[in-house]
Parts: C-alpha cells; structure tokens; sequence
C-alpha cells in the first residue's frame, strides 16, 4: 500500500482550497410543501471530534459552511 501511496503522490496530497466550480450544481428536488428536517442529532465523543476538526477546516478556510435548509444542524 505504501508502494502505491508513493507512486501516487500528487493524488493523496491534502488539499489547500475548495474544489472548482461545477458545471451542474447539485440539488435534491422534494415533494412540494416538504419541510426540511431539522432533528438535532446525538454526538458520540468520536463526532465531536469530528466536528471540530471540521470547525478547524472553516476557520482555515479549507472547506465552507453548507447554506442548505436540509442540511446538519451542528
């Protein structure tokens, strides 16, 4: 596995900046009149230190907040 790692270097850098524009923005279509769904979720420890590694990523600026009404509310 190394071996592969190795020979693939360029792929398995950690990225410094979001992904580039898409042609096709993603978008999940709900039956009309749908309201999001918005359940605060149990965190175990092992999420919670998920989540702030994600909050270290926003801070950095390597990932952005999700605007979405159907998204996680953590």
């Amino acid at each position: 596995m190394q071996h592969l790692i190795k020979a693939f270097e360029d792929i398995f850098q950690e990225s410094k900046q979001l992904p580039p524009t898409r042609e096709i923005d993603h978008c999940i279509t709900l039956n009309e009149g749908t309201k999001p769904i918005n359940v605060r979720p149990y965190m175990s420890i092992f999420k919670k230190l998920k989540l702030k590694k994600i909050h270290d990523m926003l801070k950095v600026r390597l990932i952005r907040s999700n605007t979405s009404f159907f998204s996680s509310p953590i």
